[in-house]
């Protein structure tokens, strides 16, 4: 029997193997040989967050007229929407190309967005945003 809090086991690299991770879901795609973070699975969508960091070095000013800078770490965000067949999509970050995306549906969306004054951009309620479209029938991208 394994100890979860001493032992340490690999985890296979396994499509459809959802790992918890305190309160956070990681699905494995060996299409794209990454995890993700899975933020809803719907009926026929999936949302999908990757996290991509950039290392950026110290930097030591050249002169006194320079500024020093520390190292530090950026992150960019990406979310993905993936249908049952697992085509994976990129959901732009802009709030007018995230209407966009919804392709049919946009107005629909755009309507539901306006008449509960919800912010696009803000990854809660984005999830509910895609939780309606999942809902929606007809959907063409």
């Amino acid at each position: 029997m394994y100890d979860l809090d001493k032992d340490i086991m690999i985890l296979n690299k396994l499509d459809n193997v959802i790992v918890k991770i305190s309160n956070d879901y990681f699905i494995y795609s060996s299409t794209n040989k990454e995890y993700y973070k899975v933020l809803f699975f719907g009926n026929n969508y999936k949302l999908y967050k990757k996290v991509y960091k950039t290392y950026y070095n110290a930097k030591r000013a050249e002169t006194s007229f320079h500024k020093s800078t520390l190292a530090s770490f950026e992150d960019r965000i990406i979310y993905y929407l993936v249908s049952k067949e697992d085509e994976f999509k990129e959901i732009p970050s802009s709030k007018n190309q995230r209407f966009k995306f919804f392709g049919n549906k946009k107005e629909e969306i755009k309507t539901y967005v306006t008449k509960y004054n919800l912010d696009i951009t803000d990854e809660k309620i984005f999830i509910k945003i895609v939780r309606y479209f999942d809902s929606m029938k007809d959907v063409k991208w």
